[in-house]
């Protein structure tokens, strides 16, 4: 009797290798010619690790007034893609303005076009609009089930008797104890 054969991780490494190859792509700027490293096809960690790094940045933006339209963030995807999955020097600063800065400068090129709607894989820019697009559907969910707890608990708020004293006398008495 043959032996019955069981699924291993292992066997995923072949799956698994498609996220480590790079591929050079020849680029000029004026005469002279750099190679860029591409990955053309986006682990789900590493979409993830990329999408943390957007929001860090929009973070620190909204903490430095540094204003992001719509048809930017959109854009700044893009950039984002590229920063994660090129051997593109960006800058080090942690100020978000000089990486926007930077990614102006980068969107606004052919270059930014080319790798975006040619080199990199189709699949591969769907998967991170799909990662979004889940994470923002998690959000959603998460706000209206915090949204219905809250009601839930005014109303059953609603329903004390906290014309009672000695109700209201033991809930600040616990919160000045906690302070304390």
């Amino acid at each position: 009797m043959a032996k019955k054969k069981q699924f291993s991780p292992a066997m995923l490494t072949e799956e698994y290798n498609i996220y480590k190859e790079t591929v050079d792509i020849p680029v000029y700027v004026g005469d002279e010619e750099i190679t860029i490293k591409l990955t053309p096809y986006f682990s789900p960690d590493s979409i993830t690790e990329m999408l943390v790094e957007m929001q860090n940045f929009y973070q620190k933006a909204e903490e430095e007034k540094l204003e992001v339209n719509d048809l930017e963030k959109e854009e700044l995807i893009g950039c984002f893609i590229m920063k994660k999955y090129t051997d593109m020097k960006f800058t080090r600063s942690q100020k978000a303005k000089t990486l926007f800065e930077e990614f102006k400068k980068l969107k606004n090129s052919m270059l930014y076009k080319e790798f975006i709607t040619e080199l990199i894989p189709k699949e591969s820019i769907n998967k991170v609009y799909e990662t979004i697009f889940k994470m923002y559907e998690m959000v959603a969910e998460n706000e209206a089930m915090l949204q219905e707890k809250i009601t839930e608990i005014h109303e059953q708020m609603q329903g004390l008797p906290l014309e009672n004293r000695e109700i209201i006398e033991n809930i600040f008495k616990k919160a000045a104890e906690k302070n304390e």
